[in-house]
């Protein structure tokens, strides 16, 4: 993969960042108990993570190809539900193929996880709501087409529409779990898992691992905008690079989400008001 990679993108201090705004609270209470990735699936060796990095690195696309927007959470704290959402899109995308994806509201999951618009979320609460009711689509042409509720992008002081219960249940979680270790981290992307970490106060999706001048390092998509950060996939910005110091610092507050519930694909068209 030739991406041309600003140094300015690496390893990124968050906070210094214009756009910067407080938005991952940490890992919240569920993500440290229970089932793990770990414990569900055999860890790669680390003597065997340059060779399957570097075969990654030879193909032209990966995860970042099934992204299906850049996202923008303009100047609200809801990093870690976009970047959950931007998850759940890309699972839909290896399960059902680029072309049938829902797209997704960020903040119809956020605001049932914040307190207001600049608080932020913890991740356990968005995996909690994503996993138990859901989220809603975004409000789209063609999602107000099929769907009966809908939310934007963005717009905390939106209201969810009455019954939106119904519609996000269609759009769940199946198979996601927390990941606890570097060595979880690397085996999820490897083996494409998506991957929502937070670090410093913020929140991002892992959708490559790269070896980057000799170093293993992970390209993330953003939320701030395809005018933040270096081009990869079909997108001219909205991606940066963490080598392994950051990863240490992301897999402490990290989930790998694989398998998750849309409508089938034969789902009669129904119209809807938002």
């Amino acid at each position: 993969m030739a991406l041309e990679i600003d140094d300015r993108y690496i390893d990124v201090d968050f906070t210094r960042e214009e756009q910067f705004g407080r938005g991952n609270q940490g890992i919240g209470r569920a993500l440290a108990a229970g089932r793990t990735f770990e414990a569900a699936y055999p860890l790669l060796p680390e003597q065997q993570w340059p060779a399957e990095i570097e075969a990654i690195d030879a193909q032209e696309q990966w995860l970042e190809s099934l992204l299906v927007a850049i996202r923008n959470q303009e100047q609200e704290g809801s990093c870690v539900s976009n970047a959950t959402a931007t998850a759940h899109e890309v699972a839909q995308a290896v399960q059902h193929g680029l072309e049938n994806v829902v797209q997704l509201s960020a903040i119809s999951l956020y605001k049932r996880v914040a307190r207001s618009a600049g608080s932020g979320s913890y991740l356990s609460d968005n995996l909690d709501e994503l996993t138990d009711r859901g989220i809603l689509p975004l409000d789209t042409p063609a999602n107000r087409a099929r769907f009966s509720h809908v939310m934007p992008a963005t717009g905390f002081s939106q209201k969810l529409p009455d019954g939106w219960e119904a519609t996000a249940a269609q759009l769940t979680a199946v198979e996601a779990l927390p990941i606890t270790s570097v060595a979880g981290l690397v085996t999820a992307v490897v083996r494409r898992f998506g991957v929502v970490v937070g670090r410093d106060g913020h929140s991002i999706y892992y959708c490559r691992p790269r070896r980057h001048q000799g170093r293993i390092a992970f390209v993330y998509a953003n939320s701030w905008s395809e005018q933040w950060g270096f081009a990869a996939g079909k997108f001219s910005g909205g991606f940066g690079l963490d080598t392994l110091g950051a990863v240490q610092r992301s897999a402490q507050w990290a989930f790998a989400l694989r398998a998750v519930r849309r409508p089938p694909l034969t789902t009669p068209t129904t119209k809807g008001t938002g």
